[in-house]
Order: C-alpha cells, then structure tokens, then sequence
C-alpha cells in the first residue's frame, strides 16, 4: 500500500502527457485539470510537441480534435514561423490558426503579417483585416503596406483592399486595390519597373515581363523608356542544365535619338552611333564553356553603359574602367585523350581604344594539344610535348605585322597585308631532373620548338611562308636553407637559385642584328628574342610554425652573354604580418632596356616600381592605397577606402592621381546606410578637366554626376542620376 501511494503522488507532480491524432505533446502548467478528452492549463502553461513550442497564459487542449484555445501573450512556433497574439485559436492536425490581435513571420520569405484578425487555413492561405504587410523584422519597421483587407493564397496571387504605403508610421501613398504574386514557386508575370532620371538618358521607365521556361530555364524582357534616347529593348536568358552546367544570355538595343552628337566636343571620332547593341553570354560546364561579350562601338561603355543589372551593381571606378580598353570573346571546348590534354577555342576581340572596333586579328579556330611531363621507360630522363595551331583572320581590312624585325630589310608591313593566316607550332623538351634532398635539384634540359606563319593575300592563296626552328639549352641549380626555429616556431627559408639558359634558331646563331632572321609577329606571344642568359635569383621566406609565409622577399638578376651587360635588379616584397594587413612592393633598379636593340642604355637608376598596402577588417572596411612609377611615362597614384560607421552607415571613396599630367583623373565619394530591409546610397562623381597634350583626342569637360539609390526588399530597386557637365 504505501508503495502505490508513492506512484500516485509521482504521477501527480509529473507534466500533463496527452495523445492526439498524430504525436503526444506535453503540458507545463500552474494548474492542470483534465475533464474527458479536454486540458485545461492555467498560468505559465508551456505546450511542446514534435514542430510544436507554445507559451500563454490559459490553454485548453481538445485531444480529439487537436484544437488549441490559448489567450494572454501568446507565442507559438511552427515549421511555417512564428505567431505572436493576445488570442491564437490553432490545430496541429490542419495547421489552422486564427489569430487576434497579433502578428505572423514567415520562415521562408522572411515577411511579418500583423493586424487585429488573421487567418490561416493550412499552409496556403491567409486572411484578414486591417493588416499591415513587411518584410522588415524591427520592431518598428522600415517601411510596410497597410490594408483594410488581405487575402494572401500562396502559390497565388494576393489581393489588398485600399492599400497604403508607409514610412515607418507616416503613409506617403495609396493603392485602393492591389494585386500582387504570392507563390513560392517561380511563376510568369510583371515585375516591380525601375524608375530613373539622368541628365545623359532623361527619365526612364522600365517594366520587366518574367517568363518561366519549365523549372530550369526563365526570361526576362525589359523594355526600357528613355525620354532623351528612345526605347531599349533587353533581354535575358537564363538555364541551369545539370549541377555541373549552367549559363545566361543577355542583350540590348537602342536606336538612338542622339545619333551624331560628340561625346568629346575634341574628337570627332566620337559621335554617337545610331544603332547601338550589347549582348553577354557565359556558359560554365566541365567540357564546354563560353564567355561572349560584344558591343556595337567603342564609345560603348563612355556613354551611358548597359543596363545589365549584373553592370549596375556597386564597383569601384578603378574595376569597372578595365571594359574601356577591349572585349574580348572566347569559347573553349577541353578533353583527356589518354594522357594528352587538349582544348579547341575561337577568340573574338574587340579593341574599344581603335576606331574600328574588329579591325583585329582573330583566332577562329585555335587547338591546343599539351602532353604532361613523362617519364622515358627504362631510363631516369623525363619527356614533355606541345602542339598548337590557329587560324587568323581579319574581318575588315586587314591589319599590319605587329613588331616586325627592325633589323629587317622587309620593316613594317602596310596596313590591310594580313587578312588571313595559318600558324603552327610545335615543342619537345627533354630533361634529367637529379635531386639530392633536401639539398639541391639539378635540371638541365634540352628543348626543340618549331613554328610557322602561312600569309593568305585577300581571296587567294598567293601567300608567303615562314618557318623556323629553335633550340632551346638549359640547367637550373636549386636549394634551400633553413634557421632553426625561434618566435612562437617561425623560421627563414633561403632558396637561392641559378640558371643557365640559350635559346637561339637552329645553327646557333646569336646575332640579333641578323637581316634574315625577319618574322611574320602576328601575335603577342610571337617576339622570341635570342638569348645566351645567365639568371641568379635569391628568394626569403619568413614562415610561421605551419609553414605559412608571413614575408618574402625575391631578388632576380640576369647576364646576357650576347651584350655583355647585366638587366636591371628585379626585387619584389611581399608582407601579410596579420589578418587585416597586405603589403607589396616591387621595384626595377638598374639602367634602361631599350626597345629596338635591348641593349641598356641611360644612367643607372630606377626603373619602375609600384607600390601598394591594405588594411582590412573582417566587417568590410576596406584601405587599400598603391603607387606606380614608370621612367618612360607613366606616376599615378590611387586610393580608395570604405569605412564602417555606427548604425549601417558606411563611408566610401576614391580617386587616382596623375602626377604626369598634375591632375586627378577622377574622383568618387558617397556615403551608405543599409539596413534589414532597405538601403541608401548617395554618390558624387567627379571626371575633372582632362588635358593631354599627346593625345588630344582623350580631352575631355568636366562632368559632376550625382546618384542616388534607395532599395526596398521585396520592391527592387529606385535609381535616379544626374549628371552636370562644365
């Protein structure tokens, strides 16, 4: 007997367990009472369950139907979020809820539902009265919709009864009916327009019409209204093939009203065009992959630039000025054969700094074949092999050999000789790598290079051919030194290094003034110089107990036995002593390499160096300065900085100095301030007046441009410009 009291008055301080439907839940309370199949809880009552957390005041629990009647600061969490209320009517086995005077957050969106009376039915469909909507998650939010009435049927569309946008707790604008997607499924239909105003397009509307091409595929059209330039057509497409495969394509038109007029009142070149277009295109597969980008003219990106959303995001100046100088288009297809990697490609590039644009040599189509190095069966040498061929062509009117022979009798080439050309090339390198570690690694290694040019004239095959074959000799000694460890296990590595290196045409001839050593140098790659070299390099490391460099310092030299004189010193130095710190520096010290004979010339001073350092934090601030000194023409300076500040405000700027032509080629500044659900940024653009005395041509005003960014999320984005030129 006693021992059955005992469990009886266990049973009694226990929490309340009750079965439903579907998964027991547990009850919490100051008071439990239990009448049949109904729980009533009161004070401090704590309801968990499987996907079920409730607290409140008063429960009552129907374990038959799995409703929950609970009032008195109510929170309850689900899968779907979260539902605060004075009063929450729910059931676990339809996921109903009613809610008064309460709110409702959304997991997936994230958005906040709160008003005097809601209604979910499931997971599909919300109503209510007197509702306001946000996708701000502050107490007091940023901005919100207010409505008399809201039906929200997910994998629908909304609908909201006089609606009213407001600003924090101020409405600035009203909507006596709204309709508005609210599907979590991606589904066809308008999306929100943009709206601008710039000095250079004038006011502009765009209204964006998505389409949705099965579950892998979408387009988008944007038909854009610039009351100065006329209408812009674009559109883009996107796919996603497999995990591995996946792409877009991008394009726009404008036929514009603004034909003719200078851009730069000092050069006439510059007249906008009537008809201007862009298309990008970027496949990314484990074969095949493509990168297309093309414009219509090479003022293209100094007027107004495209209206690619990817364009308009946040860059620095010093980034986005790389697309004035070329576009270039490559498609690349890569295989394994066995053990030779090879690739097929086709290059198109246009050179934005020439009037016409394609009037360059283009590779269409280019294969590739590279064997990696082997090792000769039986024997301790190693073996590595290259082939390449590529087609050449000009679209236009041809284009001259680039740095021909000045030592040959034929010289320059005049413009539009090259309109078509073969070129072939070949490589074997054999080596005996013999290495004593940790001590030393000798390598000397005999290679034979052979190539050739094929000029095609016009339609015809009146060409002319050149070949030539090279020898290449060579040895490098290597080794590396190590201290004994001190500070916290650090160590220095030395690794000092010399080679031996001649590469001269096939016979052995090292003159470099030679009259018939012309040949056709269509490409970058093409000016081969002989050499008989003698190089020394000295590399430090300073590197912590894991092996990670902190510091380096190189310093490389070379001895050309052909002239008789030494390069000039090549020192770099780079530093990273913490997290939040980058330094690097490299310089060339010595006298001048002239062009034409590359035999040095001059006083023995520097060269060129260039000069940076970062400081960084792991929040985003960001300074970054860096210097860059050439003797022949070129001392800038540029610097840039962002700056965290308190409350979402941030500070940015930069700008480049010309020390040449003593004057700043540009300069921005703004200030930022983001928050949970929207953002600000307001920024002051300065191209000052630029004069270049070499080249009048890049003269230009000034032009101020003022910008201003104001993104709501969940409403896209609200743009306006204005540009003033002196």
């Amino acid at each position: 007997m006693p021992r059955l009291l005992i469990i009886l008055l266990m049973l009694t301080l226990l929490p309340g367990l009750v079965w439903g439907a579907d998964e027991p839940v547990e009850i919490e309370a100051d008071r439990l009472e239990k009448a049949g199949k109904l729980i009533e809880a009161t004070g401090n009552v704590v309801v968990k369950g499987r996907d079920l957390d409730l607290t409140c005041s008063y429960l009552l629990l129907d374990a038959e139907s799995d409703d929950i009647w609970a009032t008195g600061d109510c929170l309850l969490k689900d899968t779907q979020g979260e539902i605060r209320a004075s009063h929450i009517h729910y059931n676990r086995r339809r996921k109903d809820a009613h809610v008064e005077n309460g709110s409702i957050l959304l997991y997936a969106e994230p958005l906040i539902i709160s008003g005097s009376s809601i209604t979910r039915y499931g997971n599909d469909l919300y109503l209510g009265s007197d509702l306001t909507y946000t996708p701000c998650l502050s107490e007091t939010p940023a901005w919100s919709i207010k409505a008399d009435r809201l039906q929200i049927p997910l994998e629908g569309y909304g609908q909201a009864e006089n609606a009213r946008f407001q600003v924090k707790d101020m409405p600035v604008a009203y909507v006596p009916y709204l309709l508005f997607p609210a599907k979590l499924k991606r589904q066809s239909g308008l999306l929100l327009p943009s709206i601008a105003s710039s000095s250079d397009t004038g006011f502009s509307y765009g209204q964006p019409v998505y389409l949705t091409l099965g579950r892998s595929a979408d387009i988008t059209f944007t038909p854009t209204l610039l009351s100065r330039r006329g209408l812009l057509a674009a559109a883009e497409f996107r796919y996603v093939m497999d995990s591995k495969r996946q792409g877009s394509i991008y394009a726009e038109f404008l036929h514009d009203r603004m034909a003719g007029e200078l851009l730069n009142e000092a050069d006439e070149r510059s007249a906008r065009e009537e008809n201007r277009w862009y298309v990008k295109a970027s496949h990314l597969g484990p074969d095949l992959t493509w990168d297309i980008n093309l414009v219509s003219n090479r003022d293209y990106f100094r007027d107004i630039g495209p209206f690619h959303t990817a364009e308009k995001q946040s860059a620095w100046i010093e980034q986005l000025q790389e697309r004035t100088e070329d576009q270039i288009s490559r498609l690349q297809y890569t295989a394994t054969t066995g053990p030779v990697f090879w690739s097929l490609s086709g290059q198109w590039k246009q050179d934005l700094t020439e009037e016409d644009i394609n009037n360059n040599l283009q590779e269409l189509p280019r294969l590739d074949a590279r064997l990696p190095q082997q090792s000769l069966p039986h024997t301790p040498f190693m073996y590595t092999a290259r082939f390449g061929a590529v087609r050449l062509f000009s679209p236009d009117d041809g284009v001259p050999e680039l740095n021909p022979n000045p030592f040959s009798a034929s010289g320059a080439l005049p413009r539009g000789t090259v309109k078509e050309a073969l070129k072939d090339n070949a490589e074997f390198e054999l080596s005996l790598p013999v290495s004593l570690a940790p001590y030393l690694t000798l390598r000397p290694r005999l290679q034979e290079i052979y190539r050739d040019t094929h000029l095609l004239k016009d339609e015809g095959f009146d060409s002319r051919f050149e070949a030539e074959r090279w020898e290449v000799r060579g040895v490098s000694l290597n080794t590396s030194l190590y201290s004994p460890r001190f500070y916290q296990d650090w160590y220095h590595q030395i690794a000092p290094g010399v080679s031996w290196t001649a590469k001269t045409r096939h016979g052995g001839n090292y003159d470099l003034a030679e009259p018939d050593d012309f040949y056709p140098m269509l490409l970058s790659d093409d000016d081969w110089v002989k050499t008989h070299d003698i190089k020394l390099t000295l590399a430090n490391y300073l590197r912590e107990s894991g092996g990670k460099s902190m510091a380096e310092l190189t310093l490389e030299r070379s001895y050309s036995r052909i002239t008789g004189e030494w390069a000039p010193f090549e020192a770099t130095l780079r530093a990273s002593p913490a997290s939040w710190l980058s330094l690097e520096h490299t310089h060339t010290l010595g006298r001048r390499l002239d062009p034409i004979s590359m035999l040095p010339v001059g006083s023995f001073a520097t060269q060129k160096h260039h000069s940076s350092i970062s400081l960084h934090s792991s929040r985003g601030d960001e300074l970054y300065l860096s210097e860059e000194y050439d003797r022949e023409d070129t001392q800038t300076t540029y610097g840039r900085t962002r700056i965290k500040l308190v409350k979402g405000f941030e500070v940015l700027a930069e700008a480049r100095y010309d020390f040449n032509q003593r004057q700043f080629e540009f300069i921005r500044q703004g200030i930022v301030y983001s928050a949970q659900c929207w953002g600000v940024t307001l920024r002051y653009d300065v191209e000052p007046t630029w004069e270049d005395e070499r080249k009048p041509e890049n003269n230009r005003d000034r032009k101020n441009t003022i910008g201003l960014t104001v993104t709501l999320l969940g409403l896209g984005d609200m743009r306006t410009s204005h540009r003033m030129s002196d």
